[in-house]
């Protein structure tokens, strides 16, 4: 007797709609707060990659502004012209870092002998100054490198 009533059924027929409903309207919910929550994720990476972006872009700059500035330099460029010795051109390259606030200055030949260096390279870490495969490039041949665990801009 008890589904055959007609108050049976149409409570069993309520309460299968308003459950119906009920996980409509859940699985609708956590859909829309799904899809919303991952806009504003793609939202902050993206503003996130652009400020990196752009400042990646202004170090850049400084760098090579820098650089410019170094090369430009007549006393050093006397000095490498005069095969001073190693420690004179480890003196020269250590006061240019300096002035520009550089963390490493290395001066080498276009053999690629390393003829100073304030960071005391190894083989394996010069060799990946020049490997394309080790490192970023980006601007005017400007790049970041890993050496010796630690990022550089090159």
């Amino acid at each position: 007797m008890w589904p055959h009533s007609l108050k049976n059924r149409i409570f069993i027929l309520v309460f299968v709609l308003f459950t119906f409903i009920f996980v409509l309207t859940i699985v609708s919910v956590y859909s829309s707060a799904r899809q919303l929550v991952e806009e504003q994720i793609h939202a902050r990476l993206d503003v996130g990659s652009r400020i990196f972006t752009n400042e990646l872009s202004l170090i850049t700059r400084k760098l090579e502004s820098n650089a410019a500035t170094i090369a430009d330099d007549w006393a050093l460029r006397d000095a490498i012209g005069q095969s001073a010795d190693q420690a004179s051109l480890l003196s020269i390259i250590t006061n240019h870092s300096e002035r520009v606030s550089a963390d490493a200055a290395m001066l080498v030949d276009l053999d690629g002998t390393i003829l100073a260096d304030t960071h005391s390279l190894n083989a394996n870490d010069f060799r990946q100054l020049y490997d394309p495969g080790s490192s970023s490039q980006g601007a005017a041949g400007t790049r970041l490198t890993l050496l010796s665990g630690k990022w550089y801009f090159i």
